[in-house]
């Protein structure tokens, strides 16, 4: 086709070679398709997910519970650096049947254990001696598999006492001092009060401090719920956020020995009819000492604290604004490009039974302003139709991988196919890892090459190739062209054999001329 001189498909093909150029860089941002990791089984419901990362291997862990209908377990599979996947592990099966009632385990959380190169992950489930939820922790091993050892560490709800209940823990771990500071909610039955709770643990399960109870609705039938907590790294402190009965979101800093520092605060407007702010994550930026709360209702709003927990604009600041419902926002702040990425789904109602859900994410600066475009980051459409739907993150130096609740386009039945689902997104120009802990590990998946990076760099390298072609056929082309005419420009070229004229047949010449003798034979061919 090039020889052949037809100047549209040399121009054709350089447009391809652009945009394969394109979709490669592409490929470097977005790493990796979607991957199911849930088990895929028929009559259940994979969801409630929670994924922790570690940065010692360079590899993550996700949780989540299966939904069998009014019975629930648990499972773990690790998320290695290169875009593998371990083995599933059912980690709550053996002490299911000593310490918990079989089938009550429900909404995990994960969060890495560094002291023991594993993870700890936070649930709630039924006592064999009460009726009611408690919070209980186990370690986990590199590979998901558990490590044998679980603690239970609320006793809200003791036999004597069946009013009682706590759920839905969130744990944070502190670096500083080798502690989990877990946060949960405890419901007192007979007057559907909910507060929350917070104490301090050790990796080996040992509580360090007292329950502290964090709110204070003050009031019977008020409630406080889904908290939220982050880490201050700076004055090694915590701040836990929730949110109200009244939809008011408010907050409150613990320290590190696990006692209340000041009073409660204020985090989202209170002049708005209804207020309806449930925050749904929490993000430190180490390098200006504040918070960025995100929550959702209608829009996804944004507000940020300092370290005392006092907002730093009167009014909260519109991080996505779309017709469409906008829900479950997480974010994550990197300290490499001092930025920060907010995910969440985009849910239409298609039919009565059907919602069509995708993942969309954002960059933002420090200073909340947008600086890209909304990212589509589904590979499919998921009709998600789940009590339980959940969207989590969790985010190295360079990278979030985000996990869902979905289930795949085309499946109609309600608990066929609701999995969960997870994809890597590439954030911060990525940088060479210095892992030295686990250089002779042969189970280091993390350390290899990604797949990802290999394809990308390969096609790359082939695209490149393909233009400097192009590039110099076209202009061998140009060179030949210019040649010819040169050529034709200095060289006549005769289509007759020329005749001899005499002299006498020769036009007259100019004036400049009329007075030179014509008589030599010099003027005859």
């Amino acid at each position: 086709l090039m020889r052949s001189g037809n100047v549209t498909t040399q121009t054709r093909t350089f447009l391809l070679s652009v945009v394969l150029l394109i979709l490669s860089y592409h490929a470097r941002n977005v790493k990796c398709q979607c991957s199911q990791i849930s088990g895929g089984l028929n009559h259940t419901e994979a969801t409630a997910a929670s994924i922790s990362y570690n940065a010692d291997r360079n590899e993550y862990l996700a949780v989540w519970m299966l939904d069998e209908g009014f019975s629930y377990r648990l499972f773990s599979r690790v998320l290695y650096g290169n875009g593998d996947m371990g083995a599933i592990h059912e980690i709550i099966e053996s002490a299911g049947s000593h310490v918990v009632k079989h089938g009550s385990t429900k909404h995990p959380h994960v969060a890495h254990d560094p002291g023991r190169d594993g993870y700890m992950v936070f649930f709630e489930g039924i006592p064999a001696d009460a009726v009611n939820e408690e919070i209980y922790m186990l370690n986990i091993n590199t590979d998901g598999s558990p490590g044998g050892n679980h603690w239970r560490l609320t006793n809200s709800g003791h036999p004597e006492d069946k009013q009682y209940g706590s759920a839905q823990p969130v744990g944070v771990y502190n670096p500083v001092n080798n502690r989990y500071f877990v946060v949960y909610e405890t419901k007192r039955f007979d007057t559907k009060t909910i507060e929350i709770f917070g104490k301090l643990v050790s990796p080996h399960g040992t509580l360090t401090s007292l329950p502290v109870q964090i709110s204070n609705t003050g009031t019977d039938t008020a409630y406080a719920d889904h908290p939220v907590v982050a880490h201050n790294t700076v004055d090694n402190n915590y701040c836990v956020v929730w949110t109200g009965s009244d939809f008011i979101a408010r907050g409150h800093l613990v320290s590190n020995l696990g006692l209340l520092i000041g009073g409660p605060f204020i985090v989202s407007p209170t002049n708005e009819t209804p207020a309806w702010a449930m925050p749904t994550s929490i993000a430190f930026n180490k390098v200006e000492s504040e918070y960025l709360i995100v929550w959702f209702h209608k829009h996804i709003y944004g507000q940020f604290l300092d370290k005392e927990g006092n907002k730093l604009s009167d009014e909260p600041f519109i991080m996505e604004e779309q017709p469409s419902n906008v829900e479950r926002p997480q974010v994550a702040y990197f300290e490499g490009d001092d930025k920060y990425l907010l995910v969440w789904d985009t849910s239409t109602l298609v039919n009565p039974t059907t919602v069509d859900t995708e993942i969309h994410s954002k960059e933002f600066s420090a200073s909340g302003n947008s600086t890209g475009e909304k990212n589509n980051i589904t590979c499919q459409h998921h009709n998600v139709s789940s009590f339980y739907s959940s969207l989590t993150i969790a985010s190295s130096p360079e990278d979030v991988v985000v996990v869902w609740t979905g289930k795949s386009k085309g499946v109609t039945q309600y608990y066929f196919g609701i999995e969960i689902w997870a994809r890597t997104i590439n954030v911060v120009t990525p940088k060479p890892h210095t892992n030295t802990s686990h250089v002779d590990d042969d189970n280091d998946k993390g350390t290899k090459i990604p797949l990802w990076a290999i394809i990308s760099i390969t096609i790359t390298f082939l695209i490149l190739m393909a233009l400097c072609v192009v590039f110099f056929v076209v202009l061998r082309k140009l060179f030949s062209r210019k040649k010819i005419q040169k050529r034709k420009g200095f060289a006549p070229v005769f289509t007759t054999t020329p005749q001899r004229r005499s002299v006498s047949e020769l036009e007259p010449l100019d004036d400049e001329m009329s007075g030179v003798s014509t008589d030599s034979d010099e003027f005859s061919f």
